[in-house]
């Protein structure tokens, strides 16, 4: 009975002691699972609430307004001379308006207008600020070697819009702003009349202002004109 006993009590001794190794080895197992699993959440937990750079280009909330293409723009940019390379093709007849013979200018043709055209109305790019008016009238400056400059008033009511022959004929209608000056100098052709294309900015059709035409040598012509060709006495 007291071996019988003995060897049960060494059996259970044995058995509990393979137990506990089992169970301390578990313990220490679940204890790195647990130690795991909760750097695993602190992990996550600092990649969610940790701040990227912003991505300015994604995620915008207002946008730039989108502005119509010719809002911004100004007139008076435009180069200040044009070459006898930049003339219109075809040949045009002696010149007789102003400067002595050597200016033809339509507006100084006397050849009224009813109505003047607001110069987006015949697809002509203009700042859309103000509601600018576009005479066509283009200018013909006699052969010869002298240049010619042609000016208005630089107070902001008008402007002349003289456009080089490709441009004029790209197929896309010019933008003026980019053509547009108070004062421009006219290189002419040595061998032949050169004319230019385009014509004269303003805000009004029935104000007065000056033209004045001007050589290199310094003869001087003034011209008082309307935009509607009517004069300028009416």
């Amino acid at each position: 009975m007291y071996a019988h006993w003995h060897g049960l009590r060494l059996f259970s001794l044995g058995s509990l002691r393979a137990y506990s190794r089992r169970m301390r080895a578990t313990t220490a197992t679940y204890r790195l699972l647990v130690v795991a699993a909760a750097m695993l959440v602190i992990a996550s937990l600092s990649g969610c609430t940790s701040t990227n750079p912003a991505d300015p280009t994604v995620g915008s909330t207002s946008p730039p307004a989108t502005k119509p293409a010719s809002d911004g723009l100004t007139l008076g940019d435009g180069p200040t001379t044009l070459s006898c390379s930049q003339r219109s093709g075809g040949s045009f007849s002696d010149v007789d308006s102003a400067l002595g013979g050597r200016i033809d200018l339509d507006l100084l043709s006397g050849d009224p207008w009813s109505t003047v055209p607001l110069a987006r109305d015949v697809n002509l790019t203009v700042p859309a600020d103000q509601d600018w008016l576009f005479r066509k009238s283009p200018i013909t400056v006699a052969a010869g070697t002298e240049s010619v400059t042609v000016s208005v008033p630089d107070d902001g009511k008008q402007f002349l819009a003289w456009v080089p022959y490709s441009i004029w004929t790209s197929g896309t209608p010019p933008d003026l702003s980019h053509w547009s000056q108070t004062s421009i100098t006219i290189q002419p052709c040595a061998d032949q009349a050169a004319g230019f294309l385009g014509g004269v900015l303003a805000l009004t059709a029935s104000q007065c202002f000056t033209m004045h035409f001007q050589t290199a040598t310094g003869l001087r012509d003034d011209r008082q004109v309307r935009l509607d060709g009517q004069a300028c006495d009416q």
